[in-house]
């Protein structure tokens, strides 16, 4: 029987290497003296921390209705004017955030804060929203003047005429 050199040099390695270890003590197991005394054991360890307060969670933003809601509250300031002033009540903008009447227009003389809401109310995928609307149509605003308003003081005024625009 012949016996494979591989297995015989793969034996003799693992001989080897297992008499071949490191001196873990000083003492060689020759006579002399017993072992010393045992060692006592560590100190307790102290509690651990408990972690950081998480933060709040992030507002979900406003719902389609709150911003409608928004979009109305800020349409009287919107649309105040000074009275005689030129280049007064000039900007177009939709009379309220509705899916059915957002193309129904009037005239406001800052629009700034209107399409600010506007924008907000199409980013939330409000004017995406299926909803029944009533066939009544928009008439498109042909009068854009500044007038006395409750107090005096200016608003514009739109007078629907003419054609429908939806």
């Amino acid at each position: 029987m012949r016996i494979n050199p591989s297995l015989i040099l793969a034996t003799l390695a693992l001989g080897l290497g297992a008499g071949c270890g490191s001196v873990s003590s000083t003492n060689d197991g020759g006579g002399g003296a017993g072992g010393g005394a045992a060692g006592q054991g560590g100190a307790t360890g102290q509690a651990g921390h408990g972690g950081a307060t998480g933060q709040g969670g992030t507002d979900g933003g406003s719902t389609c209705g709150d911003l409608s809601a928004e979009y109305a509250a800020a349409l009287p300031a919107a649309q105040r004017c000074e009275i005689g002033a030129s280049d007064q009540c000039m900007k177009l903008v939709s009379g309220s955030l509705s899916p059915c009447f957002v193309n129904c227009m009037t005239y406001a003389n800052d629009d700034s804060a209107l399409n600010s809401i506007k924008q907000s109310w199409v980013q939330a995928g409000c004017n995406n929203v299926a909803v029944l609307c009533p066939a009544i149509a928009c008439l498109q605003p042909t009068n854009n003047m500044c007038v006395a308003g409750d107090g005096g003081a200016g608003a514009c005024s739109s007078s629907n005429v003419g054609l429908p625009t939806n």
